[in-house]
């Protein structure tokens, strides 16, 4: 059956999202986007006439074009998915992908003729994810079968999830397709970059006003329900208000004061503000709850607070970036307790200067990453050292 997000999702509307006043500030933030944001700097690394074969590469499309050697023909290729649309809804967001791809096949000149693909998605044993997978399926048969697309092949992969805080969170589902079309003549290929100044932009079909699961949306507006605390009191209040009882309304004003870091993160809207006060109304008592989260730490706790900033913070990127690295060591020593590094994170991000803060702590099996982050900025470039030896990259350029 379908998980209670879904419900949730069909809820938006358009009408309650305010428009920005400075659009040309909401096209340099939504640039500066890695989803968005040029991916040039990556494959412009690689040589594009290798075979000699590429059409494309003086002439950029929105498909791969390929020469069939012999012949006038060419092969345009492009691969697609928006795991975002897919999460809202699985069947109609892989009919998206599909549609997505035949567009860029068509408007680079050719006809789409067969499909492949790479599903990804979370434990098939949970019904969520089982759910998502079917939808995706179902989704993909139809677009298809619309453009008479054959799937000539595909893998399927599932258990694609990270443990975090014991418990299992799935990726999002990802059906990617793979599409090729056929170009008659590779003379006429079809290119995307505007020839002249004047040229004309002709939109064609049916324009829809609609902005649901857009990067637009998630990332400006933050209206992805990014406090989970916030997520889960719009789901019991939209399964039953009555289940909203003083203990439960302690654990989520809990959630929504860590999620927002104290209410001074962006994530702190009006209506966070308007769900504060309706469980205040349930008798949640905000100083017993501060004094149990902040005013509660061990003694090693302490010392192992202090040990990481005075021993293990480091600030790199020319003091736009800093980390701090912890050795399962580190934690032996100080007594770790799960907990006892909450938080730690965000004393390097709060240096003045500092874009990005990295928590990086090694555990008995695998090397855990937290970070956080302010300001339009992509991470690009400065190796760190960590742990055992370890060597990454992180980068930092700004939007």
């Amino acid at each position: 059956s379908e998980p209670s997000y879904y419900k949730e999702y069909k809820k938006f509307n358009i009408n309650n999202i305010e428009e920005p006043k400075d659009l040309r500030e909401v096209a340099t933030f939504l640039f500066s986007q890695p989803n968005i944001a040029s991916k040039r700097w990556v494959y412009e690394q690689y040589d594009s006439m290798v075979g000699t074969n590429n059409v494309s590469t003086n002439h950029p499309s929105d498909a791969g074009v390929a020469l069939v050697k012999g012949t006038n023909k060419g092969i345009a290729m492009s691969v697609d998915c928006n795991s975002r649309y897919v999460h809202a809804d699985p069947e109609v967001g892989t009919t998206i992908a599909v549609s997505e791809a035949a567009r860029n096949i068509v408007v680079s000149g050719g006809a789409p003729s067969a499909v492949t693909n790479c599903l990804n998605f979370g434990n098939p044993s949970h019904p969520e994810s089982y759910w998502q997978f079917v939808g995706a399926i179902k989704g993909m048969s139809k677009a298809c079968m619309q453009y008479s697309t054959p799937v000539t092949g595909g893998n399927v992969s599932f258990y694609n999830q990270s443990v975090i805080d014991g418990n299992e969170v799935p990726v999002f589902p990802t059906p990617t397709i793979g599409m090729i079309g056929i170009l008659e003549d590779v003379k006429n290929i079809m290119s995307l970059d505007f020839k002249s100044s004047d040229d004309l932009i002709i939109l064609i079909g049916k324009s829809v006003n609609d902005i649901a699961s857009s990067e637009y949306l998630v990332k400006y507006h933050n209206v992805d329900a990014s406090a989970t605390a916030e997520l889960v009191y719009d789901l019991m209040s939209f399964i039953d208000e009555d289940l909203l009882d003083k203990d439960i309304s302690d654990c989520i004003y809990t959630g929504i004061l860590t999620d927002t870091g104290s209410f001074r993160f962006s994530s702190t809207t009006s209506k966070v503000h308007s769900i504060i006060a309706k469980l205040l109304d349930q008798g949640v008592r905000p100083e017993q709850i501060g004094k149990t989260i902040y005013e509660s730490n061990s003694f090693d706790k302490l010392k192992l607070l202090g040990y990481s900033l005075s021993e293990k913070l480091k600030v790199i990127c020319d003091g736009k970036a800093a980390y701090i690295a912890l050795t399962r060591k580190d934690l032996l020593d100080y007594n770790y307790r799960k907990g006892d590094t909450e938080g730690i994170v965000n004393y390097a991000l709060s240096i003045s200067g500092v874009n990005m803060a990295a928590l990086i702590i090694e555990t008995k099996d695998r090397i855990k990453f937290s970070f956080r982050s302010s300001g339009n900025f992509l991470l690009i470039s400065s190796q760190i050292t960590i742990l055992t030896g370890e060597v990454i990259k992180m980068l930092l350029v700004e939007a």
